[in-house]
């Protein structure tokens, strides 16, 4: 298969509220959806970095001429392969694997997974984020990720009891995003341990806290920073921005979002059922965003099924109307 046309739409994502990240205060981010065409289809990618710059139109120019001039392949793996072999950022490589994989399966008509191996599972559970402002019931989700280090470590010990008193069946995340110092985050460890719950960097050289406690020491932005980590880390946390070569990793994976709009998640829904079936998706961000909602939740999971459905009216949309239906 060759790529025949290719085209980028730029659009201004809202978050339901701003937040502070360092002294820099967020309320947007800028998204770019990629669409690749061929055979009479199409394909749309997301392309949403949240903390680095959005690619300029030199650089998809530049990707756009290098992937007309490749022959794909014929399978999707094939397809999958070429694409990887492109020099060009991890968020953009992530819109046009995603891309790819939609485009193949609007010309088979099949779900893009199973192009690859058996489907194992027809839903996806999701990882629950905790946030006080937009509260959900967590009856069926089966793990909670907890941001802490905004309030005083005393207040999040509570705020975990509160929780588990109500739902004691949950898998408990806490992600630190490295804002603890280490003694705060020993200390933190030192009163919950007990409670199975999985640390998600802490703080800085979160791995260190395995010197003294027996826990679960999930890294994220560590791991990009020095993949040499990979031996230390219980869980690895891949999102769209990490490396490649990090989604082939034999770790415990835990697939995350990084503030997708509903079309990523989708995609981070597929890929989660593929790669790690049966793990909790981070993939509870939509909430979070003034967008229109594009996963479809059935308590704590994900129904592929609606994935695909929803997949196959926006792509029907855009090439009836060549836009975007939340533009």
């Amino acid at each position: 298969m060759r790529i025949e046309s290719t085209s980028v739409i730029r659009s201004k994502i809202y978050f339901c509220e701003s937040f502070l990240f360092g002294k820099k205060t967020i309320d947007r981010k800028t998204v770019d959806f990629i669409i690749l065409s061929a055979q009479g289809n199409t394909g749309i990618g997301e392309c949403s970095p949240l903390f680095v710059p959005t690619p300029d139109h030199k650089e998809w120019v530049t990707v756009f001429e290098r992937l007309k001039n490749n022959f794909l392949g014929d399978s999707l793996q094939e397809a999958l392969n070429t694409v990887r072999e492109l020099e060009v950022r991890p968020c953009m490589l992530f819109a046009i694997e995603m891309a790819v994989c939609n485009l193949f399966a609007n010309i088979s008509g099949r779900r893009w997974t199973s192009l690859l191996q058996n489907p194992l599972s027809d839903r996806t559970p999701i990882q629950a984020l905790y946030w006080k402002k937009r509260p959900l019931a967590f009856e069926d989700h089966a793990a909670l990720k907890i941001k802490v280090g905004r309030r005083h470590i005393a207040e999040d010990i509570k705020l975990l009891e509160h929780i588990l008193e109500k739902y004691p069946h949950l898998q408990i995340r806490f992600d630190g995003n490295r804002l603890l110092s280490f003694n705060q985050a020993s200390a933190l460890v030192a009163q919950t341990q007990h409670l199975n719950i999985v640390y998600e960097e802490l703080c800085q050289q979160s791995w260190r806290l395995k010197d003294n406690y027996n826990c679960i020491i999930a890294l994220d932005e560590s791991i990009r920073d020095n993949p040499d980590l990979l031996s230390v880390a219980d869980q690895v946390v891949v999102k769209p921005q990490s490396h490649e070569e990090h989604w082939q990793l034999q770790n415990d994976v835990v697939i995350s979002s990084s503030f997708e709009t509903g079309l990523g998640l989708a995609y981070l829904a597929q890929l989660s059922a593929l790669r790690s079936p049966g793990q909790p998706a981070g993939i509870d961000t939509q909430r979070l965003l003034a967008a229109p909602s594009f996963v479809v939740a059935n308590g704590g999971f994900v129904q592929l099924e609606r994935i695909d459905q929803r997949l196959r009216e926006l792509h029907q949309h855009y090439e009836k109307t060549k836009r975007l239906p939340w533009m």
